[in-house]
This record gives structure tokens, sequence and C-alpha cells, in this order.
């Protein structure tokens, strides 16, 4: 990353002191891991099968389209409570709408950027926000700085935590996300389920 590519981020408020640190991130899926932490397990019974997947390289979106065709489901049978990072290794729960028959064992499915851990019947689907947070490990590379200015910050992050921003995850690029929805609430476009 160039100095040049800097002047393109955001110009958030701080909540700690400027190190003048920089690191490279995601240099590889392996350095940026996020764990999801469910709001409940799945009980063992129920018309719903969940799946624990691990994900390394693939997005959320993908995965449930590769799950709904391994099941021979419709996408919308498919559940989750979260999009999580393309560029991560990510482990991430999802559910499949199968009320009837045997249920197969997707712990056997094979595919080179996901694979099934577990499954559990549950009574219900698993719908967006049905998560606690995430657990993230994060290994950034190439630090520079003061190494007692970033320990300092770091201190404060472990005792205080950091603001949760939000950009164009939440907001769409250019800022997309914020008219689609006055346009939604106008009906002016209609709503895709």
């Amino acid at each position: 990353m160039t100095d040049a590519s800097y002047t393109t981020l955001p110009t958030w408020p701080h909540a700690y002191p400027a190190s003048g640190a920089r690191a490279t991130l995601k240099r590889l899926n392996e350095d940026f891991v996020v764990t999801e932490l469910p709001l409940q397990l799945p009980g063992g019974e129920g018309e719903h099968v969940w799946l624990d997947v691990e994900k390394n390289g693939a997005n959320t979106v993908f995965v449930a389209q590769q799950l709904a065709q391994a099941a021979q489901v419709e996408e919308r049978d498919v559940g989750y409570a979260g999009l999580k990072d393309r560029h991560a290794l990510t482990r991430q729960w999802f559910s499949l709408y199968l009320p009837k028959g045997e249920t197969p064992d997707f712990t056997q499915l094979q595919h080179p950027e996901f694979k099934v851990l577990s499954q559990s019947r549950h009574v219900k689907k698993l719908r967006p926000g049905d998560l606690q947070g995430n657990h993230f490990r994060i290994l950034l590379r190439e630090v520079t700085g003061s190494r007692e200015a970033i320990e300092a910050n770091l201190r404060a992050v472990a005792a205080q935590g950091v603001p949760n921003y939000f950009g164009a995850q939440r907001f769409g690029h250019d800022g997309g996300n914020v008219e689609q929805g006055r346009a939604m609430l106008a009906r002016e476009i209609r709503v895709r389920n």
C-alpha cells in the first residue's frame, strides 16, 4: 500500500492518541480470523439443520448458495446470523430448512473454500442478528511506528474497547445504501424477498 492510498481512507475521530503506526492487514486469510458467537446452540431436534461452518476465502452468501444446492433446497431456506469477511478465516453458523426425510451428513461435503465442522437439528431458522457478536484475532504484519505509543494504545483498547465505525459495510459505497433505504421507504423501489 502506498502513502497515496491512505488519503482515500475516511477521517474518523480517534479514540486514542495517534501513534504514527502503520501495518499490513490481511496479507493472508489466516491473518484475520473471525468466530461468530451464537445466541444459542442447536437443541438437537426440529425442522432446521444447523451447520457450524469454517470458511477460508469465501463470503457468506456464496456458502449459503452452495449449501442450498447441496441440500436441494431454495436459497431462502438457508439462514445465517450475519455476513462475514471473505478475505479471512471465519467460522459461523448456517441453518437449512429440512423438515422431512433423512438428514444428510453435511460434514462430508467437500469444497475448497469451506467445510462443515458439525451439524445438529434445531427448532428455528437462523436470522440476521441472531448472534451475541464476533470474536476477532487479527495479525498485523510489517508494523512500523513507536512501539511505546502502540503498546499504550493497545492497553487502552484492552481496557476500554474501540469505537464501532460504520463505513461502506453499512452505508454502501459512496453512501448508496442510505439513498436506497430512503427509496424503499418512499415505495419508489420494491424490496425483493
